[in-house]
């Protein structure tokens, strides 16, 4: 692995857990702090209840969230596989009193810039073919 590669890993290790550290911060205003950090101002989000444009749709979505689910968080459960400007990895919701909801995984695309643009999330795993 190349110097580059190497950087560009750490870098999008650090963009993904800082987003998802965004999902676990009670605070409204550091939320959108910190996913100003990570996140285009026009970034995508897709999940199977949701679709939305902007950070501060996106942190009013996770303000839904955790309405639904209080005292809950995000785990991310898998390393982040990365190839081009695209990366995926597993992570879990972790409830107040510990336990988990089932394997999910999200899809993220970064923009020239770096930040990610684009969020597609899956809830639940992948179901066998029969």
């Amino acid at each position: 692995m190349s110097s580059n590669e190497v950087e560009q890993t750490c870098n999008v290790n650090t963009l993904v857990d800082s987003y998802c550290a965004a999902w676990n911060e009670r605070d409204g205003i550091k939320r959108l702090v910190m996913l100003a950090e990570v996140l285009t101002p026009d970034v995508r989000y897709v999940d199977p209840a949701v679709e939305l444009s902007g950070r501060e749709a996106l942190a009013t979505h996770i303000d839904v969230v955790f309405a639904r689910y209080p005292g809950s968080g995000i785990l991310r459960t898998t390393r982040i596989d990365r190839h081009h400007n695209r990366a995926r990895f597993g992570w879990r919701k972790v409830l107040a009193d510990g336990s988990l909801l089932a394997d999910s995984v999200d899809f993220v695309e970064f923009a020239r810039c770096g930040k990610i643009c684009l969020i597609v999330g899956f809830f639940g795993p992948l179901i066998a073919c029969e």
